[in-house]
């Protein structure tokens, strides 16, 4: 979906993209970013706090490039809610947008957002990362050495630093997470941030989360913060694999190719707060699922699918190679190659098109690709956001 340009868009190629090799993809709540083979980066979207990367606060319907240095060639982008993150070929961080130190790509060690160091705050400084992640407010990151690292905004413990005051309000700068049994030889091999929650998966299999469960969706029975990493038990034997994390919710690809969801795609029962503080939405920013589904529904989840809401651990598919939950749909990749999506689909974004009986898909279902559909394109990612579903798609032959 295209916010700057009115009704919803049906699947198609990035016409600006056709003669570019891109190697990275992802999306926030209204803009998405790409790194390409090149060692450049470019977004489009929204544009309200930088997230672009042009210095500037101009959206844009077409891919522009990010402002980086002719030397710094970056190799994976990730995307949180109003700010893009990028990693370069020597495993250092860029950053611009919101909370970020500029709206201009900046390497992240030497701002204010690192730390200090005539305080003592290292921060990430010296660390070579291998996996990054971001959600709405806040940044996770594993290095080589066998650390996990968090900072930001901490207002549901998401940050897993456990409950200390300081360690509760305000923009925090990065600091350790300690995970039982995570060491240099049992690193993290996945890792993904949802709105006010964090998720990981160790080499071993384990799976942990933590921060807001206010949905059950860090695969807890209790309905609370939990400002320490906690072992999601109801994975059982499965080996966690892949994760990704949607506002309120969930998704782990095990090593059976087996697909669980745990929390809700359509919202809180819970008034979004900061710092204890009902939430002001500012222009540009996510709406309430939750309040939308109340309006519509007349009962927000009474009724709705376990796939959408309340699911303690849902089981999704049996032969899923890949999945991607975002602030209200989600979308799976079967072994086939077909793609099903579920959720919130007012834009299409859940099925590439839009339902004209109800904005809500209950169980996943056939995404129709229409005319963009190529029988040699194979997926490599797949990307879910507010309002839009984004494939990084190779072809063959």
């Amino acid at each position: 979906y295209d916010p700057l340009s009115g009704p919803p868009l049906a699947p198609a190629p990035v016409s600006a993209l056709a003669r570019k090799r891109v190697v990275s993809v992802d999306c926030g709540w209204l803009h998405t970013a790409v790194a390409l083979e090149c060692g450049a980066a470019m977004a489009w979207g929204a544009n309200g706090f930088g997230q672009l990367g042009t210095g500037d606060e101009v959206k844009s319907a077409t891919p522009i490039t990010c402002k980086t240095d002719r030397d710094v060639r970056l190799c994976k982008v990730v995307c949180g809610s109003y700010f893009t993150l990028a990693l370069d070929d020597k495993g250092e961080l860029w950053s611009w947008g919101r909370y970020q130190a500029s709206n201009w790509p900046t390497k992240f060690t030497e701002t204010w957002a690192n730390g200090y160091e005539k305080r003592g705050e290292k921060g990430i400084k010296g660390e070579q990362i291998t996996l990054l992640a971001a959600g709405e407010s806040h940044v996770m990151c594993a290095t080589q050495s066998g650390k996990l690292y968090s900072w930001g905004y901490n207002e549901q413990y998401q940050l897993g630093w456990g409950e200390k005051e300081a360690w509760h309000q305000g923009q925090q700068k990065p600091r350790e997470v300690r995970i039982k049994g995570l060491t240099a030889v049992n690193k993290v091999v996945a890792l993904d941030c949802g709105g006010m929650h964090t998720a990981c998966a160790l080499e071993d299999g384990g799976l942990f989360a933590w921060g807001s469960n206010s949905e059950g969706q860090i695969g807890q029975v209790l309905r609370k913060c939990m400002a320490e990493p906690q072992d999601v038990r109801s994975m059982e034997q499965d080996k966690c694999v892949a994760i990704s994390c949607g506002r309120y919710s969930m998704c782990c690809v095990a090593q059976n190719k087996c697909a669980f969801f745990w929390g809700s795609l359509t919202g809180s029962s819970a008034p979004s707060t900061v710092g204890g503080l009902e939430k002001i939405e500012e222009e540009g920013e996510a709406p309430e699922f939750g309040g939308e589904a109340r309006e519509k529904g007349g009962g927000g989840n009474r009724g709705a699918s376990s796939a959408l809401a309340g699911a303690a651990k849902k089981l999704m598919g049996t032969d899923i190679e890949a999945a991607a939950v975002g602030e209200a749909h989600g979308v799976l990749l079967s072994g086939d190659g077909s793609l099903r999506g579920w959720g919130y689909n007012a834009y299409g974004q859940a099925i590439g098109r839009v339902d004209r009986k109800s904005d809500l898909i209950d169980d996943p279902r056939a995404l129709d690709l229409g005319d963009a559909r190529d029988p040699t394109a194979r997926v490599l990612k797949i990307c879910a956001s507010g309002g839009s579903t984004s494939l990084l798609v190779s072809y063959e032959g």
